[in-house]
């Protein structure tokens, strides 16, 4: 592919919303809420809102156009693809143990079907009937344990240059010690 100099940006009006924003999230840390804020907010002022379409926001981006990208699982790679110097960028943190313990509460009365699926990692288990087993503060242990596991290894700098490819989501299954 070869590289264009970027389009200027449209016309800048004080006090307007004069960019595309990338809004960055991670599991449990107020995603509903942000896309749902910022669906209003761009209907309203009459902009695009884009979530989970990485061309979409790659064509918003290229144009330096208003609008807003909602990138769910942000991570350093898919922040250096899609962030310049002046890129407005919003980011959705949580305290990791608020996180640990909403995961295990949400665990403990969850209906989905992989909640409540047999685990081997956990002798038969499911993970609902395993947190139920446990006293709480192990439960939060042992989600706090899970969820640093999920983490995904650093990408090496050269592919951190293009948005990362599109993951299929599926559930992780929870291993005992």
């Amino acid at each position: 592919m070869l590289a264009t100099a970027p389009a200027p940006p449209a016309r800048v009006v004080p006090g307007a919303w004069n960019a595309s924003i990338l809004v960055g999230t991670h599991h449990k840390t107020g995603t509903v809420v942000l896309a749902k804020v910022f669906r209003v907010a761009a209907r309203i002022i009459g902009v695009p809102r884009h979530k989970g379409n990485r061309s979409a926001c790659a064509a918003l981006f290229a144009a330096r156009a208003p609008g807003v990208c909602i990138e769910e699982h942000v991570s350093a790679a898919s922040l250096r693809a899609w962030l310049t110097p002046r890129t407005p960028f919003i980011h959705a943190v949580r305290d990791p143990l608020e996180m640990c313990v909403s995961a295990y509460q949400y665990h403990l009365h969850a209906t989905e079907p992989w909640v409540l699926a047999p685990l081997r990692d956990l002798g038969g288990k499911s993970l609902q009937q395993h947190y139920r087993a446990l006293p709480a503060a192990e439960g939060v242990r042992f989600e706090c344990r899970r969820a640093r596991r999920r983490r995904p290894p650093p990408r090496p700098a050269a592919a951190a240059r293009t948005p990362p490819p599109r993951r299929r989501r599926r559930p992780r299954r929870a291993r005992s010690r």
